[in-house]
This record gives structure tokens, C-alpha cells and sequence, in this order.
């Protein structure tokens, strides 16, 4: 099979991925919105960054419109049994989580090796983090991309078809008079 079923289902993906620490710009706030200039150019913070980095293999899940990140797959598929037990919906044994829509962007980057792919999350209204994730195969970083693109289109037809149904139940309460 194209993927192996125990890593990819329709809008599930996991395994481990290289996570940036450290370096500037890896996984540190930016007080600038995304696209305006931040005092140096792309390819000086990036080389900066490049004698600064260092990866760290973690484990991660995104399901359900959010990306889970843990220390160990043995920490994820400890979750995995243990969910829906917790009646707070606390955390579990995650490190991080990121929702979906605070994903402003996904995309590849070049400036911290191969099959790097950095994904922009706002932190608040003006303020943008990166977080830099190190796929261990080409397949694997398409893998991913295709993960998250397939989960955003999936957010975006249940808020479309929310927003329908919310206006189609407005329709029926108005009696219809019309006139």
C-alpha cells in the first residue's frame, strides 16, 4: 500500500518527527505579523540559526484538528487507551498541543536542511511562532503536508457547513412572511 495503514488514516497521521529548538526563530515568538520584515534578511537569521539548532526526535499525532506532540510513542499510545477518560479534557501525556486554527500556515523550509517543513502558529492577535519539524524521509515530509492540508479542508467544510445549516435554521425561524 501507498501508506502504511497504521500511520495514515483519513484525518489521522503519527510518528516521529525531528522538532527545532533553539536557534533564532525555531521556536520563539515573533512580535511581527507574518510577511512584514523583521530587521534581517531570511538567509542571515537562518545561517545564525544553523550554528544554534538542535533537532530533537519526538513523537507526533495530528487528529482531530490538532497536533499533539510527545516525548514517546509509548506516551501517545498511552494516551490513545486513556481517551475520553479524562472529564476535564485536560491534557494527557502530551508535551504540546496545537490547534488547527491557530495554524496560520504550512509550508516547506529551506533554510534548516532537507525535508524541513515549518508551520507558522499565531499566539495572539499580532504574534506568530514557528515551529520547524524535521520529516525522516521525502515520502514522510509529503506524508505530513498532505496530513495537514487534508485535515485544514476538512476544519473548513465542517465550518462551512455549520455556517449553512446555522442559515438555514434562521430561514425557519423568520415564519417566511416575506412581504
Amino acid at each position: 500500500p501507498r501508506y502504511p495503514p497504521t500511520r495514515t488514516r483519513f484525518s489521522h497521521i503519527e510518528g516521529y518527527l525531528d522538532v527545532l529548538e533553539g536557534g533564532a526563530g525555531a521556536t520563539a515568538s515573533s512580535s511581527s505579523p507574518v510577511g512584514s520584515p523583521q530587521g534581517t534578511s531570511p538567509a542571515r537569521r537562518e545561517s545564525a540559526a544553523a550554528s544554534t539548532e538542535e533537532w530533537l526526535r519526538r513523537y507526533f499525532r495530528l487528529r482531530d484538528g490538532k497536533l499533539y506532540r510527545y516525548l514517546c510513542e509509548a506516551d501517545a499510545k498511552e494516551d490513545a487507551t486513556n481517551e475520553g477518560t479524562t472529564t476535564d479534557g485536560g491534557a494527557g501525556k502530551e508535551e504540546q498541543m496545537v490547534p488547527l486554527t491557530s495554524i496560520g500556515a504550512v509550508r516547506t523550509s529551506t533554510g534548516h536542511g532537507d525535508r524541513v517543513f515549518q508551520l507558522m502558529v499565531a499566539v495572539s492577535e499580532n504574534e506568530v511562532s514557528s515551529l520547524y519539524l524535521r520529516a525522516p524521509s521525502g515520502d514522510d515530509l509529503n506524508e505530513w503536508l498532505f496530513g495537514f492540508h487534508r485535515s485544514i479542508a476538512k476544519t473548513v467544510s465542517m465550518i462551512i457547513r455549520l455556517a449553512k445549516d446555522n442559515s438555514s435554521r434562521n430561514r425557519g425561524r423568520g415564519g417566511g412572511g416575506g412581504g
